[in-house]
């Protein structure tokens, strides 16, 4: 075996115990709302959000983390704010193991009415926040987080983590009901799965990428 190859096998066991310590912990990140201009035009109607849900089926902790799972943490329970707040595992995409990544400032429906909401003002429309300025032509809508997950694709000296995200609209207005889905993903390149700002990089992307399809999905 020449030098080469013996620094090339040294280097990925050294990634590998670097990547992968501590892999039964959760690992917190921060998010951000996409900034967008918002207006105000007279001929469209008010809006207001009576319900966010979040309809994502977990599954045990022994499937690839491709798949929406919940996290190997010892002493941590399986609680809805675990769920509403994880939104990927901190391990390889084939892995079984590791702890959820989570959001420390939000969970997956908080960030979908924000963005949804910040799509509809940026069309011109009144978002209400106050039950009492629901008018008799004002819009219901309901919004269904249907998936908001991440997986990192381990390769020889790093990876790439790739986010699919995807939400259901429904309005309802003088007895008519229009359903509109908003499908994006995102892929960026990362070296380690246990730090935050590589899961951030590629989620806030994909929020961006999910305020515009929303705004173009809106206006059909």
């Amino acid at each position: 075996m020449n030098r080469q190859a013996i620094l090339l096998i040294a280097f990925i066991f050294i990634y590998s115990i670097h990547a992968f310590a501590g892999e039964e912990a959760n690992v917190l990140i921060e998010l951000k709302t996409p900034a967008i201009e918002t207006k105000k035009t007279a001929s469209l109607k008010s809006i207001f959000i009576e319900s966010v849900s979040d309809s994502r089926a977990f599954s045990e902790p022994d499937v690839p983390a491709i798949v929406p799972s919940w996290g190997l943490v010892e002493g941590q329970e399986r609680t809805d704010d675990i769920k509403y707040r994880a939104v990927a595992r901190a391990v390889w995409r084939g892995g079984s193991k590791g702890g959820n990544v989570l959001i420390g400032n939000g969970d997956v429906m908080s960030f979908t009415k924000e963005i949804i909401s910040s799509a509809f003002r940026s069309i011109g429309y009144d978002v209400i926040e106050d039950k009492t300025d629901i008018k008799a032509d004002t819009i219901m809508v309901s919004l269904d987080v249907m998936n908001f997950w991440a997986y990192f694709e381990q390769v020889i000296a790093g990876g790439s983590i790739t986010t699919n995200i995807e939400t259901s609209i429904t309005m309802k207005s003088d007895n008519t009901t229009k359903k509109i889905t908003i499908k994006v993903s995102g892929n960026r390149w990362a070296y380690n799965p246990r730090k935050p700002s590589n899961w951030e990089a590629v989620y806030n992307m994909s929020l961006s990428d999910m305020l515009d399809t929303a705004v173009n999905e809106i206006k059909k």
